[in-house]
């Protein structure tokens, strides 16, 4: 039995993967199995989309697209449970995208709306078949990092004043970075590669380097020292507006300012607001409440952490 769902009903679903526009598939609203259309200009994975329903059913079905096919990409199979975009709601309102990965494992997506227009995204990463994922009391979350937003907000770094994530990037900024490069398993100027394992190495070599070079350059000459700093610190500019970029687009996190012009605003943050910035970005992968920052660790956390690249 099918159901003609009126022209035009609209859904917001988060892409289980990155699809080219036109690209159709089934997600579950209320008990209905809706077809839906990816807009022009196609999706990236975990982005939050509006789609226009192409056909609604009572029972499920497979949803095919014979415009489209891809090697690359495993099929996966979603369930979501979406609002429709024209419908009022007084208070917040969740949709969430349950993902089969090939592994065996869930991908779990809850996007929350709230009447103010703000959109918070969390994922998660679930063992087990999808009836288990969806009881709330029945299993816990491995690990989720915010997507949509920053955990954050850049100047909140002082809520760490006591902590030793704060005073590690006011005394040693560089072996902060390091630390977080090596996190996100990106090299000692921010690209991805394999070399990622020397990064909070390199940084902290970096560090010492400049502080004993300008000691002696200090002795040898009169104020020529502060070229050594400006040469790290340019690269300490590169690699934290890389990586800054990186995980803005890796989280779906907006701009912070010029929005259309790509790292321009990472680039701002890092020159202004460096020690920041960082800060921001290591509360970010991990809530330091529950994981706590260690100061001696390659990573700044501890070796039972879950890594998050």
């Amino acid at each position: 039995f099918n159901m003609t769902v009126k022209d035009p009903e609209q859904v917001r679903v988060v892409a289980p993967s990155t699809l080219n526009a036109g690209y159709t598939f089934q997600v579950e609203v209320d008990g209905r199995d809706l077809t839906v259309k990816v807009p022009d200009g196609g999706v990236e994975e975990g982005q939050s989309f509006v789609a226009q329903v192409v056909s609604s059913s009572l029972t499920g079905s497979s949803a095919t697209n014979p415009d489209f096919v891809s090697a690359a990409e495993p099929e996966v199979a979603v369930a979501a449970e979406a609002v429709p975009v024209s419908a009022a709601a007084a208070g917040p309102t969740i949709t969430k995208t349950v993902i089969d990965n090939p592994d065996g494992t869930q991908t779990i997506s809850e996007e929350t709306h709230y009447p103010d227009g703000r959109v918070t995204t969390t994922t998660t990463k679930v063992a087990g078949p999808a009836e288990a994922a969806t009881v709330a009391t029945a299993s816990t979350p491995e690990f989720s990092v915010p997507t949509g937003a920053w955990r954050h907000q850049l100047f909140s770094c002082f809520d760490t004043c006591s902590s030793g994530i704060f005073w590690m990037n006011c005394c040693c900024g560089m072996i902060a970075l390091g630390q977080l490069l090596q996190r996100m398993k990106k090299n000692f100027i921010g690209s991805d590669s394999s070399d990622y394992k020397y990064s909070c190495i390199i940084w902290t070599s970096i560090t010492f380097g400049a502080y004993l070079l300008t000691l002696v350059i200090a002795a040898a000459t009169n104020g020529a020292s502060i070229i050594i700093y400006g040469i790290a610190g340019i690269l300490f500019l590169v690699a934290a507006t890389q990586v800054r970029f990186s995980m803005r687009q890796k989280y779906s996190i907006p701009a912070d300012c010029c929005a259309d012009s790509g790292c321009l605003s990472d680039c701002c943050c890092v020159y202004w607001c460096g020690c920041c910035s960082v800060i921001q970005m290591m509360r970010h992968t991990h809530d330091e409440t529950q994981y706590y920052y260690n100061c001696t660790s390659q990573t700044g956390l501890d070796q039972n952490v879950p890594e998050i690249v």
